[in-house]
């Protein structure tokens, strides 16, 4: 269960797990196999007047809803909006890798259908010429750091792009340097607003596409 959740797979210093080209074989392999089946799948879902007729133009959000919600992620993309942390707030190797965000502005349904079939698309070829990079350097390869120390009485904010949208972390420690206050702010928490805009004199057997197009998290944890 441990390894199924990742936990303990990345620590302060570096890794238990590192990568090896056997790895890395194996994860194309696997990519290689789920992108053919996932492009069958979706080519013939857009391509069905049926499914196209039943979510295009329904559940309509503005480019300035979005904007003065404050929408993220996905949702922020559909309608125009270029927000992407790894664009906006690179971090680490984004700062030198060229991320290039999914745009589409209508705003409805299809749109946020669309964005989940051309991002994935886009995320195999991005994991594709990681793997590349990373075969071409030279490894420096660390063991977790486990007698590091947070520094005290400090408040950090880090950023990453999660498939739904901007994941924060807070952390805020004490004068030794335990964790005094820890606060996850997930993408769903600005995303549902755009939910109840999109429902707006829609029908009501409108709502399950809606719904299911932002695809929110209901417990809103978005790890």
């Amino acid at each position: 269960m441990r390894k199924s959740l990742w936990k303990g797979l990345v620590r302060p210093g570096g890794s238990n797990y590192p990568l090896s080209n056997n790895i890395l074989d194996e994860m194309l392999r696997v990519l290689e196999d789920t992108g053919r089946r996932y492009s069958e799948v979706t080519d013939l879902i857009y391509n069905l007047p049926s499914v196209l007729g039943r979510i295009d133009d329904i559940g309509i959000v503005t480019k300035q809803q979005a904007l003065s919600l404050g929408a993220v992620g996905m949702t922020a993309r559909t309608c125009g909006i270029l927000r992407d942390i790894r664009k906006t707030h690179p971090f680490q190797y984004y700062k030198n890798y060229p991320v290039r965000p999914v745009i589409i502005e209508t705003g409805d349904v299809l749109a946020r259908c669309m964005e989940r079939n051309l991002e994935v698309r886009e995320s195999m070829i991005i994991i594709r010429e990681l793997i590349e990079i990373w075969r071409q350097k030279i490894k420096d390869i660390r063991k977790p750091d486990y007698a590091y120390y947070l520094k005290p009485n400090c408040f950090a904010i880090s950023m990453v792009e999660g498939w739904r949208g901007e994941i924060c972390h807070l952390a805020i420690t004490d004068n030794n340097g335990n964790i005094a206050h820890y606060k996850v702010k997930d993408p769903s928490l600005h995303n549902w607003m755009a939910l109840a805009l999109a429902v707006r004199n829609q029908e009501i057997s409108d709502f399950p596409v809606c719904n299911k197009s932002f695809n929110l998290s209901y417990c809103g944890n978005d790890l």
